[in-house]
């Protein structure tokens, strides 16, 4: 358990040293033994054994500073339903979120101030699954995480990030695309278009994006060579952005 814990804070040290946000996250344990359709005690057990984790992440990196996010879960799904046609997998959704929330806020140091993450059902965009996410009350310290990949249309762009942004309008949640990406293998032209659509447009309704690089399919930077798979993209965004 030591080992791991120090793996991951050796991991965020090299970020922090460049001064850069973290989310550290408990992310595709669905796929191993997390499992949100399940029921009764194999359940309470899942519940169980997911307090525990997160008591120990939490007491870990509670003296870190407001750079470092906490984020809840990623992706999480119910017998491989991105949907959710089942009621119960948002109750079981939700029920892990408070687990999580009261285990990080009560553990002392700066989690009581820190930044916390919720993603929506399966991290989707769809808006019956952000808007069934649990979010505690009279928290201005709160993120929701929604992932979309779609290259689509403009006018499907601002449909979606409009609507997102206005049902977290006047609540204490910032919305946040904490997904995004194009494969690496279609055209520098289509990769450039994208990223000035999806990231000019999502600013237009304050959404923040974070381009996803998985090393493969999704890859952004050759870790090898440290060059950028498209650095005509990157330079688009970095445009589109401002920087």
């Amino acid at each position: 358990r030591q080992e791991w814990i120090d793996r991951v804070k050796e991991v965020v040290s090299y970020a922090q040293k460049h001064d850069m946000y973290v989310i550290v996250n408990m992310h595709h344990d669905d796929k191993n033994w997390l499992d949100i359709a399940a029921t009764g005690e194999e359940w309470d057990a899942m519940v169980d054994r997911y307090s525990q984790v997160w008591t120990i992440i939490a007491d870990a990196f509670k003296d870190y500073d407001e750079k470092l996010i906490l984020e809840a879960g990623n992706e999480m799904i119910g017998n491989d339903d991105w949907w959710g046609h089942e009621d119960y997998y948002f109750e079981h959704q939700n029920q892990l979120y408070q687990k999580f929330y009261e285990i990080v806020r009560n553990s002392g140091g700066n989690n009581d101030k820190r930044y916390l993450m919720l993603p929506t059902y399966g991290a989707q965009w769809y808006s019956h699954q952000f808007e069934k996410v649990w979010f505690p009350e009279n928290d201005d310290h709160m993120i929701c995480d929604i992932h979309w990949y779609t290259d689509t249309t403009a006018e499907e762009y601002r449909t979606y990030f409009g609507a997102i942004a206005n049902y977290f309008a006047n609540t204490d949640v910032a919305p946040m695309m904490g997904e995004c990406g194009i494969g690496k293998n279609v055209s520098t032209g289509q990769k450039v278009r994208w990223a000035r659509n999806y990231f000019g447009i999502a600013g237009e309704y304050g959404l923040k994006c974070f381009i996803w690089d998985d090393g493969g399919d999704m890859q952004v930077l050759n870790r090898r060579t440290l060059e950028w798979v498209s650095e005509r993209m990157i330079l688009a965004i970095m445009e589109t952005v401002g920087v």
